[in-house]
């Protein structure tokens, strides 16, 4: 079985690290059902870099935020090329290298290299926000709302 060369980052530890696994593991190693991308770098054309996080990891701290109320953890985010960040991302996030078929293929960056754009952040959800955006071409969006920490 051939491995891929990928980049795991771990908000719980704040560890980013090299890894190499089997293609379509992603959802075995993040612990999810359901992944989503978020590209990170590249052309969506041409070779580019995206990381996979668990698509409904957002709704299951909405479930908890239920059953607990707000609670602090830590979500990390990546900077882009253009110096803008991705949203806060939860939990487990793996970064894989895509072709222009969309394949998942090596990664060409390293966790040494990746580590200065990643930043964690600890946060609290608070839940989530719907409504129709000021411009744009969606009609309707859901947003997640974070607050700041409670003191620890």
């Amino acid at each position: 079985m051939k491995l891929c060369k990928a980049i795991l980052i771990d908000a719980d530890t704040r560890a980013i690290k090299d890894i190499e696994l089997p293609n379509d593991s992603d959802w075995q190693v993040l612990g999810c059902d359901a992944v989503d991308a978020v590209m990170i770098d590249g052309n969506i054309m041409k070779f580019h870099h995206a990381v996979l996080i668990d698509d409904e990891g957002l709704l299951k701290e909405e479930d908890e935020l239920a059953v607990h109320g707000p609670r602090t953890k830590t979500y990390f985010q990546i900077t882009m090329p253009d110096g803008s960040k991705s949203h806060f991302l939860l939990g487990k996030g793996i970064v894989h290298g895509f072709d222009h078929h969309g394949a998942t293929v090596d990664v060409r960056m390293t966790a040494a290299e990746l580590a200065p754009r990643v930043e964690f952040t600890r946060k609290r959800f608070l839940g989530m926000a719907s409504g129709k955006p000021e411009s744009g071409p969606v009609d309707f969006m859901i947003t997640p709302i974070f607050g700041e920490p409670e003191e620890e």
